[in-house]
């Protein structure tokens, strides 16, 4: 495995110079990866394993529990994520806005009527991380997926930019509406250029109620 690590760096090594210290982190980043799909494959055996030992001992097992897909969903409210903010974070932060939108998924995933879940400004080293780990299953992800920011995807008129800093506060939801969540984390690194990009933009910006 480190061999083949030591590989892959030389590769990326090969389209961009690397300093010692963005190779130690490339390094270790990949080792975490690799140990990751590990613990998955042996996770996967256990429970296959143990579905075998069930099944020899006479135990019924129920059927695995199929979530309904948002095609089929009766919940028409739209939400996405504007994951443009790549070019501000860390690969720190980058990961980390990448976990949450994993959960943000998840949840929606699990949801007896998933509402339609949309990810803009899937491009850049967010659109690379993300296909890097492809084997997290992003790329079966059921959800909208767009190289463009949201306002090349939706109708200004009906996009909702939500913010913890707003004073509005929304009491319902609109199905004809889009609420749209910024993808950033950056422990108020760009606090300042963030009320900029806030003033700037030509979309209202609201606080749900229940967020």
């Amino acid at each position: 495995m480190k061999a083949d690590i030591e590989v892959a760096v030389e590769d990326s090594e090969q389209n961009a110079s690397l300093s010692k210290n963005q190779r130690k982190k490339l390094e270790k980043r990949m080792r975490l990866q690799a140990s990751r799909t590990e613990k998955r494959k042996e996770e996967k055996q256990r429970k296959k394993n143990r579905r075998a030992e069930q099944l020899a001992a006479g135990i019924e097992i129920p059927p695995p529990k199929r979530w309904k897909k948002m095609e089929a969903s009766n919940c028409a409210i739209q939400v996405a994520v504007d994951m443009s903010f790549d070019h501000l974070m860390s690969d720190k932060d980058l990961a980390k806005a990448l976990h949450q939108l994993q959960f943000c998924y998840s949840v929606n995933r699990r949801a007896e009527n998933p509402l339609q879940f949309h990810i803009t400004g899937l491009s850049g080293r967010c659109a690379a991380e993300m296909e890097r780990k492809a084997g997290n299953g992003y790329s079966n992800w059921d959800a909208h997926r767009h190289e463009q920011r949201y306002l090349e995807v939706f109708a200004r008129t009906n996009v909702v930019y939500l913010s913890s800093e707003s004073p509005n506060v929304l009491s319902r939801l609109d199905a004809g509406a889009v609420y749209v969540i910024g993808g950033l984390v950056d422990h108020n690194q760009h606090k300042v250029r963030w009320r900029h990009l806030r003033a700037a933009s030509d979309a209202i910006f609201f606080l749900l109620a229940f967020l």
